[in-house]
């Protein structure tokens, strides 16, 4: 009897214990929805805008950031002349904050972060800089604007 009423006291605690703690790592709805559109598509660069200059139109879909939901990701540069290899790079990426707004990616090499300024089904667009432009707001950033296109299955 006094094993049985020490495991339900036990038992008690423990959920007490369990119900109290703060979830960590959770995204609720309205993250699933940025991490569902950022992963569904590849994402082609239309334009780029450096401080203090007008932006760079490319017409050509050749420079194409993909996100996997492992938080892994690639960058590649399909090279418009057909006798030169395409450039390829492989990444991580993560959110640095709780609202999805961040998102910082390294290939090993170097580290950048995109602050999310628009992104729908069909359009991305981000301020990047080499350190958080949230936390960092008078750093050197750049502007892309970046559009939707179907990843191969």
């Amino acid at each position: 009897m006094k094993k049985s009423v020490f495991t339900a006291i036990l038992t008690a605690v423990a959920t007490l214990i369990l119900v109290a703690c703060e979830k960590s790592g959770y995204i609720g709805p309205e993250q699933e929805g940025v991490v569902a559109k950022l992963t569904a598509n590849n994402w082609v660069c239309k334009s780029i805008t450096h401080p203090d200059s007008s932006p760079e139109i490319y017409d050509e879909d050749n420079m194409i950031y993909s996100f996997e939901t492992s938080g892994k990701g690639c960058y590649r540069y399909v090279n418009p002349d057909p006798d030169k290899e395409d450039y390829v790079t492989y990444f991580q990426w993560a959110f640095t904050n709780d609202t999805f707004a961040v998102i910082y990616f390294s290939d090993g090499y170097s580290m950048t972060y995109w602050l999310i300024d628009k992104l729908t089904d069909k359009e991305l667009h981000v301020t990047g800089a080499n350190q958080d432009p949230v936390i960092h707001p008078n750093i050197y950033k750049t502007e892309y604007v970046f559009k939707a296109v179907p990843k191969n299955p």
